[in-house]
């Protein structure tokens, strides 16, 4: 009787892998596409840059990408869009945004713009900073309800134990030490959980505050 043996699996050889990955890489980084480089609009695409915030070197990525085409950038046009970017990219309620998000800023401004950029981006990034922690405190409340929770599950488990028939007195004192322990650690846990909320409530307010009052 033959017996048909199964497909061995085909084996890649060992440069290929690394090589796919590599060009996966290299394409996934492209910032134009073959349609965009043959109809590309440098000024547009220096502007769309420049408002975003991008750095000038950002061209040189366009260089890269355009180049598997045969396709050169035109630097005139590209600096004279970015620039016009920049100037919307740089204005102050920009700025107060940009860091209201949490964005970094590429130090990308120019001279005459920069300060009053840094001014807006700066109000931004205050709240931002307050509301991280507002969010990492929210998260430890959660935390905190759930061990609550736990802890008020385990020990109504206990009392149920406590009070049921067939106890020793051993058992018994054991269950009355672990009650005890678990009404600490509540009474812990509640006074945090408290303590946290009131220190959220105190940067919401600060939060609260300062986007009323802000002119941007």
């Amino acid at each position: 009787m033959n017996t048909v043996s199964s497909p061995q699996p085909v084996r890649q050889p060992h440069w290929l892998i690394p090589c796919l990955l590599a060009m996966f890489v290299l394409n996934g980084c492209a910032t134009l596409n073959e349609k965009e480089c043959l109809n590309a609009d440098w000024r547009s695409i220096g502007f769309e840059d420049g408002t975003r915030g991008a750095k000038l070197s950002r061209i040189g990525q366009h260089r890269e990408a355009c180049a598997e085409y045969g396709i050169k950038p035109d630097l005139d046009a590209y600096r004279s869009g970015y620039g016009q970017g920049l100037k919307s990219y740089c204005r102050p309620r920009n700025g107060y945004h940009v860091g209201l998000k949490g964005s970094s800023y590429n130090d990308v401004c120019p001279a005459a713009l920069e300060k009053n950029f840094l001014q807006g981006y700066s109000a931004g990034r205050t709240i931002y900073k307050l509301e991280v922690k507002i969010r990492g405190l929210s998260s430890q409340i959660k935390k905190q309800e759930k061990e609550l929770e736990e802890s008020k599950e385990r020990l109504s488990q206990l009392e149920a134990e406590l009070v049921s028939d067939g106890v020793n007195s051993k058992r018994r004192l054991e269950l009355l030490g672990e009650v005890r322990e678990l009404g600490k650690e509540q009474g812990q846990l509640e006074n945090q959980i408290k303590s946290m909320g009131m220190d959220m409530a105190r940067l919401q307010g600060q939060v609260d505050g300062l986007k009323a009052n802000s002119p941007y």
